[in-house]
């Protein structure tokens, strides 16, 4: 609060912020002022969704701006679905590199020796 006191030119933004933080009506005037619809800064996740809505359905924006809006709103309710299940267990993995061993070694090994 005091950062943005300093902003706006106050001699003493943390003594100004004080005060305005004591005040009743400060509050009700950030909460009267604030636009759910605004473009400006978009915090939650509605008030995204309605601004990619608005440029979907925008007849001025490109045709690149819509697809773009098209495709994050789609992300966002969730029509993509980037998922990757991997089920690993090192017990079975060594189970299998086992299994591979002993299919490639064979049973018995003959030792002989080079005759003269």
């Amino acid at each position: 609060m005091a950062k943005a006191c300093r902003m706006v030119g106050y001699d003493n933004p943390s003594k100004k912020a004080h005060e305005l933080l004591l005040r009743d009506d400060f509050y009700a005037a950030i909460e009267n002022s604030a636009d759910p619809e605004a473009d400006v800064v978009v915090k939650s996740q509605t008030a995204r969704k309605r601004f990619w809505a608005r440029i979907m359905n925008d007849e001025e924006a490109s045709h690149k701006d819509k697809i773009r809006a098209s495709e994050l709103l789609a992300k966002a309710s969730g029509d993509f679905v980037d998922q990757v299940n991997v089920n690993f267990s090192p017990a079975s993995l060594l189970s299998a590199l086992e299994k591979c061993m002993d299919d490639e070694l064979p049973t018995s090994v003959e030792l002989t020796e080079d005759e003269d």
